[in-house]
């Protein structure tokens, strides 16, 4: 019977001021990006041999999302060799992306946006990766695709686009944290997380019906007051209205109906 390999996948820029950081300076820890320039060193994946599953159930959001558990009956050095060549993102017209294989968020919009063709080369030989999900549980990757021992290959500039389309949600949360209000923190809780997808969907059926396509800034606007009203705002037909007249990011900002923050008991049903 061939021994499983139980090995912990760290992303580096992500836990260095956790004490899963500590993990990186385990005897066997395997820096995948160990022959890059240093400069990739701050944001290098790395290889741990795992020894429990608490490293990642201790962890708060969104910082879980820098650790995953991979099984597979590869040895840990054939697991790295498969990592390493998902380092890179190539399009078919030449163009190189890193792929932060290591952050949980990308490997999730990689499934949303990608076939099970392409999902089947990123996971290889890996017949299991899991990871905390904003509600705590435990998920895996791809649980329906079966792996194969080919490389990813270059992807179409449609895949590409995908690609971002799908993560849309983490880059406008991580966004809304920028904006330092203390109610404002999506990256860290799920619920708000959940009125961020909410307020993009919202924004892109508006779209879809002909109403245009709004502004990366406006989409932020109305994602703020999205998360603050608890998704409220969306129900008013007059800040509906207002949408339809094109407005500033000033007008949504200032809307009446969404200043109390939703962590107010009297915005929850």
């Amino acid at each position: 019977m061939a021994m499983t390999t139980r090995a912990w996948l760290l992303d580096a820029a992500m836990v260095s001021s956790t004490p899963a950081a500590a993990w990186l300076t385990q005897p066997h820890a395997i820096n995948l990006y160990a022959d890059l320039p240093s400069a990739a060193a701050a944001v290098a994946p790395w290889l741990v041999p795992a020894t429990s599953d608490e490293l990642a159930t201790t962890l708060p959001l969104p910082v879980r999302f820098g650790v995953s558990l991979l099984m597979t009956e590869l040895d840990l050095a054939a697991l790295a060799d498969h990592l390493r060549g998902l380092r890179y993102l190539r399009t078919t017209d030449g163009q190189v992306f890193y792929l932060r294989f290591a952050d949980m968020r990308v490997l999730q919009a990689c499934e949303r946006a990608w076939p099970a063709s392409r999902l089947a080369r990123v996971k290889g030989l890996v017949q299991s990766w899991t990871y905390v999900n904003r509600s705590g549980a435990w998920q895996s990757f791809a649980p329906a695709v079966r792996g194969v021992a080919q490389p990813l290959g270059p992807v179409s500039l449609q895949a590409f686009e995908a690609l971002i389309e799908a993560g849309a949600a983490d880059r406008m949360a991580l966004a809304l944290d920028k904006l330092r209000e203390p109610d404002l923190m999506p990256t860290q809780h799920a619920d708000q997380f959940s009125r961020v997808e909410q307020a993009l969907s919202f924004m892109k059926s508006r779209a879809a019906e002909g109403n245009g396509s709004a502004t990366w800034e406006i989409q932020r606007a109305v994602a703020r007051q999205c998360v603050l009203s608890d998704g409220r705002v969306l129900q008013d037909a007059d800040f509906v209205a207002l949408l339809a007249h094109e407005p500033h990011v000033e007008q949504i900002d200032a809307w009446p109906h969404a200043q109390q923050p939703a962590s107010d008991p009297a915005l929850r049903s």
